[in-house]
C-alpha cells in the first residue's frame, strides 16, 4: 500500500560526511619494521554484555550496571548500577533503566529524560534522530520527543518482529518479519508505503548513493534476493536473485555490494554492482558457515570463522593473497571483523595479527594473553581497546608505528 501522493518526496538523501579534523595519514607499510603495543591498563568486568568507544570514553555495561570509563586511565567516570545496555548508535547517551524504560543520559551521567516502559515486550534498540528518539520493542516502534522523552507517536508491522531499521532526514524504514518494508515519515509516523518483500528481510535496509539496499531470504526455495528501491516511495530500482541463503545482510560500499550465500553444499560470497545490481562474480570459499564478507577500499575481504582471511580482486574475484585461520578448534564465539588503520589491517582471532593489506604480510602479532577479542576498537591514532566476557583492557601503540607522522 502507498500513501496518498501529497506532491512533497522527502528528503533521504545520504548526508555528506564531515571530514576528520586532525586527519591521520596512512604509514609507509613496506619499509615497517617495528610495531608494538603496551597495555595501558586492564579493568574487570564480570558478566560484560555491552562495550562501547566514544572519543577519550570507553562505556562497559556488565553485572553491576553502566559504567563510563576514562579512556587514558581506565578510571571511573560515573557509574549506574541500575542501567542496562540497548543496541543503538549512541551507547553512552541511551540505556534502559530496570523496568525497561529508556532514559536520556548527559555527558555527566545525569538523566535528562525517562520515557515510558513498553507493556507487550522489553525494547531492543534506540535509534536517535534530530527531534525523535526511535525505540523498537517487538513488532513496534514508538517515538520519543528527544528534548524530553514525551510520547510522540507509535506503528505496529502487521506481525512478527522488526529485524532491521534504518533512518536518514526525514525517513526510517523497518523491515518486519511480516515480510514487508515499511517506509515512515520520522516526524510524524505517517506511513509513506509498505512495500511486499517476497521473503523474510536479512537484517536492516542500507542506505546507499544508489538506493535503499535490502537482502532478503526466500524460503523453501532456499534461495536469496537483493533489492534496491526508491527510498522515498519504496519502488523498486533493481533485483538480483542468488542460489543459496543469505549468511548475514549484504555489505555495501561505494559502487559495490558483496553478499555472502550458503546453499547447504558451500559458501559462496558474489559481488554486485550498486547501481544497477548485475552480477560482477562470485567464487566458493572455504571457511564455511560464520563467514562473514567485507570491502575495505576497494578489496573485498572474505573472513571465516576460524580467523582465516581471503582478499579477493574487486574486479574478478581472483585470490590475491590468503592468511590462514589461528582457530582451528573454532574457540571464538564471535567473527570480530577486519579493521583498517592507519595503512594496515588488524585481524582478530585469538591473536590480533596486523597485515600489510597488499600481500597479507604479518607484521605484528599481539598476544592479549587470557584476553580474546571478542570485541576490538581501534582510535585514529591506533591504540586499541579489546574486550570479552570477563574484562576491558586498553593497548597503547608504540614503536615506529608511533612515530611517523
Amino acid at each position: 500500500r502507498h500513501a496518498a501522493d501529497d506532491g512533497e518526496r522527502p528528503d533521504c538523501r545520504p548526508r555528506r560526511r564531515r571530514p576528520r579534523r586532525e586527519a591521520v595519514e596512512a604509514l609507509p607499510v613496506a619499509g615497517l619494521h617495528h610495531l608494538a603495543y603496551r597495555r595501558a591498563w586492564r579493568r574487570e568486568a564480570p558478566g560484560l554484555c555491552g562495550v562501547a568507544a566514544v572519543e577519550d570514553e570507553l562505556v562497559i555495561f556488565d553485572d553491576d550496571g553502566m559504567w563510563v570509563l576514562e579512556r587514558a586511565t581506565g578510571g571511573v567516570r560515573w557509574h549506574h548500577p541500575d542501567l542496562r545496555p540497548v543496541d543503538g548508535p549512541a551507547p553512552t547517551r541511551y540505556a534502559l533503566d530496570a523496568e525497561g524504560a529508556p532514559v536520556a543520559l548527559d555527558r555527566n551521567g545525569e538523566a535528562r529524560w525517562r520515557g515510558e516502559a513498553p507493556t507487550n515486550a522489553p525494547i531492543r534498540r534506540v535509534q536517535p534522530t534530530r527531534r525523535r528518539v526511535l525505540a523498537i520493542a517487538a513488532g513496534q516502534v514508538f517515538a520519543l520527543d528527544a528534548t524530553d522523552g514525551r510520547a510522540c507517536w507509535r506503528y505496529a508491522i502487521h506481525y512478527g518482529e522488526i529485524v532491521g531499521l534504518a533512518t536518514q532526514g526525514e525517513m526510517v524504514w523497518l523491515a518486519g518479519e511480516d515480510g514487508f518494508l515499511h517506509g515512515l515519515r520520522v516526524e510524524s509516523g505517517d506511513e509513506r508505503f509498505a512495500i511486499a518483500l517476497d521473503g523474510e528481510p536479512e537484517g536492516s535496509p542500507r542506505l546507499t548513493d544508489h538506493g535503499l539496499v535490502l537482502g532478503i531470504n526466500r524460503e523453501p526455495e532456499r534461495s536469496a534476493r537483493i533489492i534496491c528501491l526508491d527510498p522515498a516511495d519504496g519502488s523498486r530500482r533493481w533485483t538480483t536473485d542468488l542460489d543459496g541463503s543469505l549468511v548475514e545482510p549484504p555489505c555495501c560500499a561505494g559502487d559495490q555490494i558483496a553478499a555472502m550465500v550458503d546453499d547447504g553444499m558451500q559458501v559462496r560470497i558474489a559481488l554486485l554492482d550498486a547501481a544497477t545490481g548485475a552480477l560482477t562474480w562470485q567464487r566458493a570459499l572455504d571457511g564455511g558457515p560464520g563467514s562473514r564478507a567485507q570491502i575495505i577500499d576497494g578489496t573485498v575481504y572474505a573472513k571465516s570463522i576460524d580467523g582465516a582471511v581471503d582478499a579477493l580482486d574487486p574486479h574478478d574475484g581472483t585470490l590475491r593473497w590468503r592468511v590462514e585461520g589461528d582457530d582451528p578448534d573454532l574457540s571464538l564465539r564471535r567473527n570480530t571483523p577486519l579493521i583498517a588503520c592507519r595503512g594496515l589491517l588488524l585481524l582478530p582471532g585469538t591473536l590480533i595479527r596486523a597485515l600489510d593489506p597488499a600481500d597479507g604480510r604479518q607484521v605484528h602479532v599481539l598476544d592479549c594473553g587470557e584476553l580474546v577479542p571478542d570485541w576490538l576498537h581501534v582510535w585514529p591514532e591506533g591504540d586499541l581497546a579489546i574486550a570479552e566476557d570477563e574484562a576491558v583492557a586498553r593497548y597503547l601503540l608504540g614503536g615506529h608505528l608511533a612515530l611517523v607522522a
